[in-house]
Parts: C-alpha cells; structure tokens; sequence
C-alpha cells in the first residue's frame, strides 16, 4: 500500500516571498530531512507537518540569499549549499555530502558507463546513508529511507573547496531586470506581505507592530555593462541600495524615481562576489579616481 500525504501550499504559493518563490526547492528539501531527525518521523508526517518544512525551508533560502551565502539564481547544485543546517527547533546537523552517483530514468538496466538505472541509483544512494537528495532536471528533491537518528552521512554530491573572491568593474547600469521597495519586520527583517493596514503583522515571525515603524527595504537585480561591452546579471541587496540613496540625497522614490536612481548610474565602478553575482559597494568612477589620486 503506498500512502502520500500533501501540504496544503506548494514552493511557488504565494505565501512566500517574491525573491524565494518557486526558487527554493534545494533549501525545502534540506529542511525535510532535518526535521525527519529532529521532529516526527516521516511515516508520521501530516500535512501541517508538510506545511511547516515548506516554511522553514524557505526561510533558511532567504537567510542565505540575504547574507549572499548562495549566488542569486534559480537552480542550486548540491555544491552550493551550506554546510549547517538549523532545524524549526534550532538544532543543527553538519552536513557531509560524500557520495554522487548518476543515472537515467529511461533505463532499467545498468552497464558500462557513467549512468545507470534509477533503480540501482537508489539502491547505491541508500546503500550508504538513510537520507538522500535528488536532482531531477533541475529540481531537487529529498528522500528518506527510513526513521533512524542522523548517524549517516549523506548522499549527496562531494564537497569543493572553493575560492570565492570579490572583483571590481566598470561600466554603467542598462537595465533593471527586477526591483522592489517593501516594508520589514522590525524583529526579524522579513518582508511585511500585507501593509494595507495601520497595524501589520509579520507572516514570518508572527509578531504585529505598527506600520509607521517598519523599516523600508529595497531590493534589485540589474543588468550592467562593463567598459568591455560585456553585460552582467548582478543583485543589489538593500544595505548598498540604501548608501547609494545617501549619497543621492533622495527622499521620496515614489513613481519611477527608484528606477531612476537605479538607471542613473553611469560611469561607476562596482565591486561584486563573482560566484553569488551580490554587489558589496558601488563608487562613482570619478570619486574612486580622485580618492587614487589623494593617496
């Protein structure tokens, strides 16, 4: 008898922030398995059960992309994920992702060569470990072979060490591919979903506060062009949109003036991580020329 049990919200529902929705999936799959360790076993899930992993999980996604401990795009390789992972009740579990077999749903043999049967693909996966993840064109899924306390590794791909430096470019900004001005949660720093009220609550972190004293954020992602015509996908958080504010002396970006403020940036020299595409800072060429040039 094979029985399922389905959440009441799925990873593009609405219910979820604009910059983690439908993008998620690696992070809710990593909560799946910690909760499997640190809750009720899977053959006891419900679907708030169901529920409550989707929203850890897409809470540890935000955590990340916000402090550019993932590059910002829409499919993760098991590579990029962390280390660390907090469970809903703030138990952490180290991960070690030791083992990577490839294989080929359209096959139920296996021979020579690097792919084998989905089949034999599990029975290698579980064979070392109780807890696996899957990639499926580009998706990627848990699997959990049976309710035991995480003494395994998992099986996953291998870990890389990786050097992950800032570099610096100039050129201008030529287009703005997405952005946004919110209100957050003066606890937790998440994103206030309905702010049609004079008192809002946080969908996060639970806690009610009055709109007047939310923080407003900012978020973009911008295409720019480097002096060498080649154009770059990079994100601007809301720590260096707000110091390019400043420094603009703007006090009302209501209307198109946050695009403006955005597509007005010519001739700078930005400095952004080349793995997660996140820009740190943001100088106009001509200053950054004549702090050189007082040195």
């Amino acid at each position: 008898m094979v029985t399922s049990v389905r959440g009441s919200i799925h990873q593009g529902h609405e219910a979820f922030n604009e910059h983690s929705r439908g993008r998620q999936c690696a992070f809710m799959s990593l909560s799946a398995l910690v909760f499997n360790q640190s809750a009720d076993s899977v053959d006891l899930w419900t679907q708030t059960n169901i529920d409550d992993i989707l929203h850890h999980g897409d809470r540890m996604y935000l955590h990340a992309l916000s402090n550019e401990m993932v590059p910002d795009t829409d499919n993760l390789s098991i590579n990029e994920l962390p280390k660390v992972a907090t469970s809903h009740n703030n138990a952490e579990y180290c991960l070690d992702y030791s083992k990577f077999y490839q294989g080929r749903i359209d096959r139920s043999f296996c021979d020579e060569g690097p792919f084998c049967s989905l089949q034999q693909g599990l029975m290698n996966a579980f064979s070392n470990s109780p807890n696996a993840m899957f990639v499926l064109d580009g998706y990627m899924m848990a699997g959990i072979k049976e309710s035991e306390p995480f003494k395994e590794v998992l099986a996953l791909a291998p870990t890389f060490s990786e050097n992950v430096s800032n570099v610096t470019a100039a050129g201008k900004v030529v287009g703005i591919i997405s952005s946004s001005q919110y209100l957050s949660c003066i606890k937790c720093n998440k994103k206030i979903e309905d702010d049609r009220s004079d008192i809002v609550a946080c969908h996060h972190c639970g806690m009610k506060q009055m709109k007047e004293t939310c923080d407003k954020s900012y978020y973009a992602q911008i295409m720019f062009q480097t002096e060498e015509k080649e154009n770059l996908t990079i994100t601007l958080f809301d720590k260096v949109i707000k110091e390019l504010i400043s420094v603009a002396g703007v006090t009302d970006l209501s209307g198109n003036s946050f695009d403006k403020l955005l597509l007005d940036l010519k001739n700078v020299l930005i400095t952004y991580n080349k793995r997660t595409k996140a820009v740190s800072k943001v100088n106009r060429k001509v200053e950054q020329e004549k702090e050189v040039q007082g040195q």
